[in-house]
């Protein structure tokens, strides 16, 4: 089996892009599943480093030796609060995101 990686662009933008960054409160991670499973909590899956930066382009990657004939890839995107106002709206855009084996 070969070595498989994904990477790509991301950027948050807690409470809306009006606001001042507020690091901490939204985290982005990216992982690979060598094994081609499909649940995002298994022990299998490989995830990269946990990013919580706000109002930055982050370019997170993530490596894996394959170990079956497909890989899953999972982008876990998390929020730290309930709520955050009903005017305010919590933003994370997604780019160019490959996967290379």
């Amino acid at each position: 089996m070969s070595s498989a990686s994904t990477e790509g662009n991301v950027v948050s933008f807690y409470k809306g892009t009006d606001n001042p960054p507020t690091h901490g409160k939204m985290f982005k991670t990216l992982g690979i599943d060598p094994t081609g499973g499909r649940d995002y909590s298994s022990s299998a899956v490989v995830w990269g480093e946990r990013d919580g930066r706000d109002h930055e382009w982050r370019h997170p990657v993530v490596r894996a030796k394959a170990r079956a004939d497909a890989i899953t890839v999972f982008i876990r995107l998390e929020n730290t609060e309930r709520d955050v106002g009903r005017t305010e709206l919590n933003i994370i855009h997604l780019d160019q995101f490959t996967l290379e084996s």
